[in-house]
């Protein structure tokens, strides 16, 4: 299914990612990366918060704020992302 979205993936997506530990979010990140081309190797950004990947028609940025106590300190990152039309963003726990 990750590969499916990823194909249509033009960049100016956001999509959150909800369920709980183990529930497969970063299955499905690694299935939008390949349906966006990338050769890199999509992993859980839960101890870096974020990582980058880029795709043939666009990149993708993959946040985690599992681990986030103070939300306001990727704000600036999350917003830069956001607003560039040639990336796709992916939020895990976003409620945090």
């Amino acid at each position: 299914m990750g590969e499916k979205i990823g194909k249509l993936l033009r960049g100016g997506e956001l999509i959150e990612l909800v369920g709980d530990l183990g529930t497969g979010k970063t299955t499905l990140v690694k299935g939008l990366c390949k349906g966006v081309g990338t050769k890199d190797l999509a992993a859980s950004p839960t101890f870096t918060i974020q990582r980058d990947y880029k795709g043939k028609e666009c990149d993708i940025h993959h946040f985690d704020f599992y681990r986030l106590h103070d939300p306001g300190i990727m704000s600036d990152e999350l917003s830069e992302s956001i607003n560039d039309p040639a990336v796709s963003v992916v939020v895990e726990w976003g409620d945090i």
